[in-house]
């Protein structure tokens, strides 16, 4: 076989390889599909891969891949707008309020506020190297 014919192969097979690339399949979910709310402040996909959607007042969403379930003040959740969820290394999720820092351990919330209940804004918060939990307010 020549060379020439050998080029010509290579570049068929080279120029035709770029069409059998798999496309991605993208899927949109709004509140029609059972998140709580429109406008979703943070996401977070946890090591369980459950994505978790804290929104503007409808509380905080966990989407298994399946189905949707929503958290609000009545099971426990400080306050219905989420700015920001995080997992520690225990796989508990940390939930920035508009009124304070919640905890879910999976089965129940935890809150916490200041001394007299005064609310606080928590926008964002960190796990430094050692643990620690740093708030930004």
């Amino acid at each position: 076989m020549s060379l020439k014919i050998v080029k010509i192969l290579l570049f068929t097979f080279l120029c035709c390889a770029n069409l059998l690339a798999q496309p991605f399949i993208f899927k949109n979910y709004g509140v029609e599909d059972g998140i709580a709310q429109s406008q979703v402040y943070s996401t977070f996909q946890d090591r369980r891969g459950i994505l978790w959607f804290g929104t503007q007042g409808g509380g905080l969403t966990a989407f298994d891949g399946i189905t949707f379930k929503t958290y609000t003040e009545r099971e426990g959740l400080l306050n219905n707008t989420i700015n920001h969820i995080k997992e520690d290394e225990k796989g508990n999720l940390w939930i920035a309020t508009k009124t304070g820092l919640s905890y879910f351990d999976g089965i129940q919330f935890k809150s916490f506020q200041l001394p007299n209940k005064q609310a606080i804004l928590v926008s964002h918060f960190d796990f430094d190297a050692h643990g620690n939990l740093w708030i930004a307010s």
